[in-house]
């Protein structure tokens, strides 16, 4: 169950990455594709694809480089909040589907 949890987690917010980055601006009338996502990042657009999709976290530069590259302003407390969850699920998401075995009885 928590498993799952974990899945739909990371599937939420990689629907907001992709919603940002698709967003239209004046500064982006067409939004960001993930081709310059990937370009800007030092990612490759399957990568993008797959942080967009919750299967794949990269590490703390791309993520950085990737959540910048979508439209996000990481000087801004909501978005330096966002990276730190990414993050935390990055690097306990072992440690976490461990906790579902560990419950008691």
């Amino acid at each position: 169950m928590l498993a799952k949890e974990i899945e739909s987690l990371k599937l939420t917010v990689g629907i907001l990455i992709k919603a940002t980055r698709a967003y239209k601006s004046p500064a982006q009338p067409d939004g960001a594709k993930q081709t310059d996502v990937a370009t800007a990042s030092g990612l490759t657009q399957p990568q993008v694809s797959s942080f967009e999709n919750g299967e794949f976290i990269p590490d703390d530069y791309k993520l950085t480089a990737a959540l910048s590259a979508c439209g996000f302003d990481l000087n801004k407390p909501g978005a330096a909040a966002l990276q730190e969850l990414i993050r935390f699920i990055r690097d306990k998401e072992a440690d976490l589907q461990k906790l579902e075995s560990e419950l008691p009885d």
